[in-house]
C-alpha cells in the first residue's frame, strides 16, 4: 500500500500540518458540474465523475445527493476563515475551516454534500433531519472512490470537527482500503501526532 500510496496524486494529505504542494496546483484541472439546483459547481476533472458515479447510484432515491460545494479558490477560502474567526474566535473556527492552502476545497477534491427533505435541498447540515440521511450515504463512498474525511470519533486525529457532509476523493481502491480499515489519511500517512513534511498552515492561508 505504501508504494499505490505515493503513486496515487489523490492520496495526498491537506490539513493543517500539510498544505497543498505547488506541484499538485500544476496539474489541477478543474471543470463545472450542474447540480440540481441549476448551479455549476467547480470541481476537479476525476473528482467530478466520481461524484456522478455517486449520483446515479442514489439518484430518485430517498438518500439523493446533490454537489453543494466543490473548489474554492484561496482568495474565497481566506474570507471564510476570517469570517469564521470573527463570529467564532480562534478554537472554534480552527475546528470548523481552514486556513487558504489546507482546505481540501483549495484542491477541487473535497466536496460538501446536501440531501433532500420534503423535496427541499437542505444548506443547514448539522440538523436533526440531515444528518442521519448524510450517515446513511457513508457507506455508499467508497465504491466510488469517496471516504468521509472527517469521522466522528476522529476529531483529535484530523483536527477538525465531526462533518457527516464533507467528503474526499481518493481514488476507488484507496477508498475501499480505508473504509475497510478504518482509517483517516492522518492514521494511514502516520501522521496522528501532526508531524509534517511540507510545512505547516499556521503562516499560509487555506
Amino acid at each position: 500500500m505504501t508504494k499505490d500510496l505515493y503513486q496515487n496524486k489523490y492520496a495526498i494529505l491537506i490539513n493543517k500540518e500539510n498544505p497543498i504542494p505547488d506541484a499538485y496546483y500544476k496539474t489541477l484541472k478543474i471543470v463545472k458540474a450542474t447540480n440540481d439546483e441549476g448551479v455549476a459547481v467547480p470541481i476537479e476533472e476525476k473528482t467530478a465523475e466520481a461524484f456522478a458515479s455517486l449520483k446515479a447510484e442514489v439518484a430518485g432515491t430517498e438518500l439523493d445527493v446533490l454537489l453543494y460545494s466543490g473548489y474554492r479558490s484561496l482568495e474565497r477560502q481566506a474570507s471564510l476563515y476570517a469570517r469564521f474567526l470573527s463570529e467564532l474566535g480562534l478554537d472554534l473556527a480552527e475546528a470548523r475551516v481552514a486556513k487558504p492552502g489546507c482546505s481540501e476545497h483549495n484542491a477541487g477534491i473535497g466536496l460538501d454534500i446536501s440531501v433532500k427533505i420534503d423535496d427541499v435541498w437542505q444548506d443547514d447540515f448539522d440538523s436533526e433531519e440531515c444528518v442521519p440521511k448524510l450517515e446513511a450515504l457513508h457507506g455508499k463512498l467508497f465504491r466510488h472512490g469517496f471516504i468521509l474525511r472527517y469521522p466522528k470519533g476522529k476529531e483529535s486525529v484530523t483536527g477538525y470537527s465531526y462533518e457527516p457532509w464533507h467528503i474526499r476523493y481518493v481514488g476507488r481502491e484507496l477508498a475501499g482500503y480505508m473504509y475497510q480499515k478504518g482509517l483517516t489519511l492522518e492514521e494511514l500517512w502516520g501522521d496522528e501526532a501532526g508531524r509534517s513534511v511540507m510545512g505547516s498552515c499556521d503562516s499560509s492561508a487555506k
